[in-house]
This record gives structure tokens, sequence and C-alpha cells, in this order.
């Protein structure tokens, strides 16, 4: 969850962007009536539930060969 920094309401997280250095600039975040705001200044929101997760490289997509 996370909050603005002026304001009471609790927001859901569903995005958020990622620097090469790991770090978060951005976040989209589904508001309690929910609407959804975009690209949010991390500075202007206040982390209240932390809930961490892992970015690594992404699988390579097997291609799929013909048998013939």
């Amino acid at each position: 969850m996370i909050r603005l920094e002026d304001e009471q309401k609790e927001g859901k997280v569903v995005h958020h962007t990622l620097t090469e250095e790991g770090n978060i600039e951005f976040y989209n975040v589904e508001w309690p009536d929910g609407t959804l705001e975009e690209n949010i200044p991390a500075n202007e929101l206040r982390l209240t539930v932390l809930k961490e997760h892992v970015h690594g490289p992404r699988p390579k997509k097997k291609s799929k060969k013909k048998k013939k």
C-alpha cells in the first residue's frame, strides 16, 4: 500500500518504473474508489506496506520449430 504525502487515502501499487540502477521513479496507483492514477513521482508518495519482489532476467522464449 502507498499513500500520497498530503492525504490520508491509501492505494494499491499496480505498476512502477525501474531504472537500470534499480530505483523506482514513478508509480501507477489504484485508489479505493477504483480510479487509476499513473506516473506519480515516487517522492510524492509514502510507502505504508512493503511487499518486496525481484526483477530478474526474463526467460528466453523457446522458438517453435516445424517438424517435417
